[in-house]
C-alpha cells in the first residue's frame, strides 16, 4: 500500500511542477512496470498472477502464470494464447501452446499452431517440436519429414531423433535417405547404430562418407574395426585402426619402448596393429633391439615371436616367427601368403619358455612393416 501511495503522490507532484500529461502518463507506466516485477519477483504463483494482471503486455508473467497453472494441473491455454498475442514471433512460446492444446485433447489446433511456428522460423526446435507431435500422433509421414528438416539443422548431438525414428521403425530407423548430407550428422548416426548394435547399417553410414580425423569419425572407426569391418573402418579414418598399440608400450625417439619387469603375465600380447594386405607373397620385416635377462641370469630363450593371425572371429595364426634373440640388436623376416586381400593382425607376444623365469629387460622396436615378398 505504501508503494501505491508513494506512486500517487509522486504523479501529483509531477503534475503540479508543470510536467506535461505524457511524460506522467510515462511515468506512470513505468512505475507500473516496476511494481509489476517487484511482485514478481516474489517467485510465489500470487506474485506472477499480480504481475500479469499489472502489466499484462509482458510475456513472460503470462507464461509463468501458465507454467504455474501446468504444475497445478489447470488449464493454461488461456495464458498461453495471451502470451502469443503479445509475442506473436516466439516460436518457443507457440511450442507451449500447442503443447498445452495437444494435453487438452485439441490434436487439430496444435498440430496447426506448431506449423504457424516452424512458417515462421528456421531453427531446429520448432521442427523438432513438430517431428515429437507427429511421433505422439503415430504419422509416420510427417514425422519422417519433419525429422529430415530438423536433422538438417541440428547442433549438437541429434540422437534423440535417432531415439524416435527407431521407436517409430524397429526395423529400419532413419532410412539413409532422410539423413542430411552432413558428415557429422552421419557419423553421429553411425556411432548410434554402434551403440545399438547394428554394425552392418554403420558401416553402410561409413561407406558413403570421406576421410576425416576428427573424435566422431575415430570412435566409428575404432568400433568398425573390433567388429571386423578394417575396410570401412580405414575409409572414414585412415590409420587411426591400424595403428600400433600396445598397453605396455610406449613411443620415443622413434622406437616402441617396452619394460618387461618379470611380473608380466606368462604369456601376454606386447604391441600389435590391424593391417589390410593385397594377395600375394608377403614379407613383415623388423628391425629391435632387446637385453633381457632374468633373476637367475641371462637367458637363452625370450619368448619373444612375431606373429600374424588372421583379423577375424577365428583370428586363426597364418604364420609366427622364431624366437627373437634374447639380447642384441638385429632385424628379421617373416614370409606368408594370402589368397585374397585381407585384414590381418601383426603382433609381437612374450609366451615364458617352459623351465625359465619371467624375462625382465627392455625391449625396442624399431621397425616392423609388411611388403611384397622378393
Amino acid at each position: 500500500m505504501a508503494y501505491i501511495v508513494g506512486e500517487v503522490t509522486a504523479f501529483v507532484l509531477a503534475l503540479r511542477c508543470g510536467v506535461s500529461l505524457a511524460l506522467v502518463f510515462a511515468m506512470a507506466g513505468s512505475a507500473r512496470r516496476a511494481l509489476a516485477d517487484f511482485e514478481f519477483s516474489s517467485g510465489t504463483r500470487a506474485g506472477a498472477e499480480a504481475a500479469a494482471r499489472r502489466d499484462p503486455d509482458n510475456a513472460a508473467y503470462a507464461i509463468a502464470v501458465a507454467a504455474w497453472r501446468d504444475a497445478a494441473r489447470e488449464d493454461s491455454v488461456a495464458e498461453l494464447r495471451r502470451a502469443t498475442a503479445i509475442a506473436p514471433l516466439d516460436e518457443r512460446v507457440i511450442q507451449k501452446l500447442a503443447l498445452a492444446l495437444e494435453l487438452n485433447g485439441d490434436t487439430a489446433e496444435a498440430e496447426k499452431q506448431l506449423l504457424r511456428a516452424a512458417a515462421r522460423s528456421n531453427k531446429y526446435d520448432p521442427r523438432w517440436a513438430l517431428a515429437n507431435f507427429y511421433f505422439r500422433q503415430d504419422k509416420a509421414a510427417e514425422f519422417r519429414r519433419w525429422t529430415r528438416e530438423a536433422l538438417a539443422m541440428s547442433y549438437g548431438d541429434p540422437a534423440p531423433l535417432f531415439d524416435l525414428s527407431w521407436a517409430l521403425d524397429s526395423v529400419a530407423g532413419v532410412p539413409f535417405d532422410d539423413l542430411p548430407p552432413r558428415r557429422d550428422v552421419r557419423l553421429a548416426y553411425g556411432n548410434f547404430l554402434v551403440r545399438r548394435q547394428r554394425i552392418d547399417l554403420a558401416a553402410r553410414v561409413a561407406a558413403g562418407l570421406g576421410a576425416g580425423q576428427e573424435p566422431a569419425a575415430k570412435s566409428l572407426a575404432g568400433a568398425l574395426a573390433g567388429a571386423y569391418r578394417l575396410g570401412e573402418a580405414e575409409r572414414i579414418a585412415p590409420g587411426h585402426a591400424t595403428r600400433w598399440t600396445g598397453e605396455r608400450a610406449h613411443e620415443s625417439d622413434g622406437a616402441w619402448r617396452i619394460q618387461l619387469d618379470g611380473e608380466q603375465p606368462e604369456e601376454v600380447e606386447l604391441l600389435s596393429r590391424l593391417a589390410l594386405i593385397p594377395s600375394g607373397r608377403v614379407r613383415l620385416t623388423w628391425s629391435m633391439r632387446t637385453s633381457l635377462t632374468s633373476p637367475a641370469g641371462g637367458l637363452k630363450s625370450s619368448g619373444l615371436r612375431w606373429r600374424v593371425s588372421a583379423w577375424s572371429p577365428s583370428g586363426e595364426t597364418i604364420a609366427e616367427s622364431d624366437e627373437v634373440a634374447a639380447s642384441g640388436e638385429g632385424g628379421g623376416n617373416l614370409d606368408f601368403t594370402l589368397e585374397r586381400k585381407s585384414a590381418v593382425r601383426i603382433s609381437l607376444g612374450y609366451q615364458r619358455p617352459p623351465g625359465t623365469m619371467r624375462a625382465e629387460g627392455p625391449i625396442a622396436v624399431m621397425s616392423a612393416e609388411t611388403g611384397p615378398r622378393p
